[in-house]
């Protein structure tokens, strides 16, 4: 009862004050209305691909889908978004799987493994965590639409030494994942801090370092604070576009069959989106502060051989499963 309460308040509200569809929408008489929510920001890849998504199904299916899009936390946080996507509260939602490791034990954890892949080829990477993927959201009365990926680097108070990295006595904050674990394998603190609080922290030096991507690096307005940029272009395969089952399972299908076929062109579209808007990125960062690195092919197989602690947790955590998802993975980089 609860559930249904929440969407019916939810419509009430979309429909009341929002008027986020088309209004065509409504006078074509939709068949279906799908909430959706997400709480990045505007102008990442998540927040566009979503948006995408939704005007393309609208489009496609000649009215008959109408939706109503909360975006940036607006309605519903990153801390709630799985349960409003479980629950139904939002029939599409944005989920970060390492916000919620213990849901996700194998793809929260298989989806950050540093230096494996990278932004030249992440998607074959994550046609091999998928089936896992698809597996936990499952569980969670999730199916999942398309991976939004997004490209992470780490901005430091000062110049790493590429060839003997030490992070000792800087309390920098990752993202998740086993990026804590490489935080420590450098020597460094991981800590946990809060998106609204990171500008104080950073300009008041109670951190020296976030791994994050550009564009949220961008909002936080600490280039001053945190002016080198260390570039790794790694890409977590964490960041993912999920429909309620229940909602999906009540669609007709010829819906489900649009639904899928756009979903897969965004996937694609997005992938290469990441790859076109990188370098240009890093360059306007450049040209602010001066201060970029970038791992030499030589030097990043070094990390990757410091980093093995990373690889050796993970195998012993996950153990046969593990071992078999970093063969897979290298297997299909090689192709």
């Amino acid at each position: 009862m609860n559930v249904w309460f929440s969407r019916l308040a939810l419509s009430l509200f979309t429909a009341g004050f929002l008027g986020t569809a088309d209004p065509a929408s409504a006078q074509n008489k939709a068949e279906v209305t799908l909430t959706a929510a997400s709480y990045a920001p505007a102008k990442q890849v998540g927040h566009r691909s979503i948006e995408e998504f939704l005007q393309n199904i609208e489009k496609v299916s000649g009215g008959k889908i109408a939706y109503a899009f909360h975006p940036n936390g607006s309605l519903i946080s990153q801390a709630q978004m799985l349960q409003a996507g479980r629950l139904g509260t939002a029939d599409i939602v944005s989920i970060t799987t390492s916000v919620f490791p213990g849901e996700f034990p194998f793809s929260a954890s298989a989806g950050t493994l540093m230096f494996l892949w990278d932004l030249g080829n992440f998607d074959k990477a994550y046609a091999v965590l998928k089936p896992h993927l698809e597996a936990e959201l499952a569980a969670q009365n999730l199916k999942p639409l398309w991976l939004a990926g997004t490209v992470t680097q780490w901005f430091l108070q000062s110049k790493t030494d590429l060839d003997n990295p030490d992070w000792s006595g800087r309390r920098i904050r990752g993202f998740g994942g086993s990026s804590t674990r490489m935080i420590e394998i450098l020597g460094g603190t991981n800590v946990s801090i809060a998106n609204n609080e990171l500008a104080m922290a950073a300009s008041t030096g109670v951190i020296q370092g976030i791994g994050t991507s550009l564009g949220s690096f961008s909002s936080f307005g600490v280039e001053k604070q945190l002016p080198c940029m260390l570039v790794n272009n790694n890409v977590p395969l964490i960041n993912v576009i999920a429909i309620n089952a229940d909602t999906w399972n009540r669609l007709p299908e010829d819906m489900k069959a649009l639904m899928s076929a756009e979903a897969g062109k965004i996937q694609k579209k997005y992938e290469q989106v990441l790859r076109d808007e990188e370098e240009p990125a890093q360059a306007k960062f450049e040209s602010i502060t001066g201060c970029v690195q970038r791992l030499s092919d030589t030097q990043r197989d070094h990390w990757r051989q410091l980093l093995d602690g990373i690889f050796k947790d993970f195998e012993g955590k996950q153990g046969a499963k593990g071992a078999e998802f970093v063969a897979g993975v290298l297997d299909a980089l090689k192709e």
